[in-house]
């Protein structure tokens, strides 16, 4: 497999990796304020709570995808070139996301 293709990939699965891992924090601390809302605050806490679940899983996803790509790169012994970027990928930078990378 061409080394500078295979650094690239691993790059990028650090990146989809660290992502997903804020997310997990981030759906952590989102249900940590729900938790302790005030019955006033408890349905807009609990928003937030779901909106935080809907990046992580999405982020999840991204990260699985990639890994799928690499995993068919390597059973084909590398000889096809796998986008760094995937469709859902593309996707969500267009949401206007507040990861702090960029594609």
């Amino acid at each position: 497999m061409n080394s500078e293709l295979h650094a690239a990939q691993v790059d990028h699965l650090l990146e989809l990796y660290c992502a997903w891992r804020t997310e997990c924090a981030a759906v952590r601390a989102a249900y940590e304020r729900f938790s302790t809302a005030e019955p006033s605050e408890r349905g807009l806490a609990f928003a937030a709570y779901e909106a935080a679940l809907d990046r992580e899983e999405s982020a999840a996803q991204l990260y699985a995808d990639q890994i799928s790509l690499v995993s068919a790169t390597l059973a084909r012994g590398g000889r096809d070139t796998v986008t760094t970027e995937s469709r859902s990928a593309r996707a969500w930078a267009t949401t206007g996301s507040a990861w702090p990378w960029r594609w």
